[in-house]
């Protein structure tokens, strides 16, 4: 602290780092959407293009145009809910577009059961003079729980389910989700006879406890054979798949204070990022520390009870006031998850730039105060994708009929006079 002037006032030193958070927090709280700096113009033709399947060409077309306009309006420009593009926005407007993409295309490195891996990375830095970054990516495991039964000429890869298992009379086939297709080996003799013990449903349950636990009758023991075939060689194949994305930002310290960290999220169905700067839980979860922070997430990707599960979703990924929320498709128990990472610094000076930019972008549009501001841009956009709109259906008159039959009779009309032109006055 610092003591200024006779009426001591306390003045609190803060760092770059600190004013980059402090500028970025209050500027998703005022103005959300308008944070990504599109403008308002492309984002309606952006609607545009994708709404443009909804509209049936033989209705009244100004009419469903301006429903569709109203219908998407609000979900357009409202800040997006989409985890992993909540980071990429945080990204860009801390490290740039440039070192954003290069950034993106960084590896990522699996958090260790401990969590010592990243907190040696942040042991190994100087907290008085680094500003980092770091992104987070939550995987769940996604592998196949479907056994097809199917004779070989019934079986097309190119048209096949992908994650599934294809028992043949010959063959045993993994399918994977990029229709990459694997032998799984057993000879001939032996999928013969497995195929013969399982009858004659079409599909059959990969992850049934009471067939794999306690098999009974011959179908169950090759169903439970088949799977301890895949698990020999389930270390072949990838099936994690993103499920949460989030960013947490280290801004420098000053003297010996303790390190402090800022998650930022968004989540699907419980909030954006406009909504989680303003329930404070940022400032929230910095008080647990960032030792004790990353310990906690350590323990997603070594548990799969339920309960520690949640207690950490609701702690970490929901929003003040929200904390009985969590994602159920991260909590199934028989889906482990993964926790990985990546980091790098940040320049404050190229950050509070960016962020000044963005603010100048925003003061384009009219208004006295943020809400003004917001509701030109949102104006904007919707003018914008019913313009575009009208273009589209204007520019291609042959996906509406009316228009159709309107030239054609046009075209006729024309046509007749041609030819009373040529035949002269009755």
């Amino acid at each position: 602290m610092i003591v200024l002037g006779i009426n001591m006032t306390k003045i609190k030193l803060e760092s770059p780092g600190f004013m980059v958070h402090k500028k970025l927090k209050s500027m998703f709280q005022s103005y959300g959407v308008m944070m990504t700096g599109v403008p308002a113009e492309v984002l309606g033709q952006m609607q545009a293009e994708r709404s443009i399947p909804s509209i049936n060409k033989t209705g009244n077309l100004k009419q469903q145009i301006a429903k569709e306009v109203s219908k998407v309006c609000h979900m357009m420009t409202e800040p997006t809910q989409s985890c992993g593009q909540a980071s990429n926005d945080v990204c860009e407007l801390l490290l740039g577009k440039i070192e954003a993409e290069k950034f993106h295309f960084t590896k990522y490195e699996a958090l260790s059961t401990d969590g010592d891996n990243l907190k040696n990375v942040l042991e190994n830095t100087d907290p008085s003079s680094t500003n980092l970054l770091i992104r987070f990516e939550i995987d769940r495991e996604d592998p196949p729980i479907v056994l097809v039964k199917t004779k070989n000429e019934n079986f097309n890869p190119e048209t096949a389910v992908r994650n599934k298992i294809y028992l043949l009379e010959n063959k045993l086939y993994f399918l994977d989700k990029m229709g990459n297709l694997f032998n799984l080996g057993p000879d001939k003799k032996k999928c013969t006879r497995l195929f013969n013990a399982i009858g004659d449903s079409a599909e059959y349950s990969l992850c049934d406890p009471f067939v794999l636990e306690e098999p009974e009758k011959p179908e169950d023991f090759a169903i439970s054979e088949i799977v301890d075939i895949f698990n020999e060689q389930k270390e072949r194949f990838d099936f994690w798949i993103g499920s949460h994305s989030f960013t947490i930002y280290i801004p420098q310290t000053l003297g010996e204070s303790p390190r402090q960290f800022y998650p930022y999220q968004a989540y699907f169905g419980s909030h954006t990022l406009q909504d989680w700067f303003v329930s404070g839980k940022d400032e929230y979860l910095s008080r647990i520390g960032i030792d004790k922070y990353i310990e906690k997430l350590a323990v997603l990707g070594k548990t799969t009870n339920t309960k520690e599960r949640s207690d950490i979703y609701a702690e970490f990924f929901s929003k003040r006031g929200r904390e009985a929320f969590f994602c159920a498709h991260l909590n199934e128990k028989r889906q482990p998850l993964r926790v990985k990472f990546k980091i790098t610094e940040i320049n404050p000076e190229l950050a509070l730039k960016n962020l000044q930019e963005t603010q100048e972008f925003i003061d384009t549009h009219p208004g006295e105060n943020p809400s003004d501001k917001v509701e030109n841009y949102r104006n904007r956009a919707k003018l914008a994708m019913t313009e575009h709109l009208e273009s589209l259906l204007d520019i291609k008159p042959e996906l509406s009929p009316s228009l159709f039959w309107k030239n054609v009779d046009k075209k006729e009309q024309e046509m007749t006079d041609s030819s009373r032109y040529k035949k002269g006055p009755c």
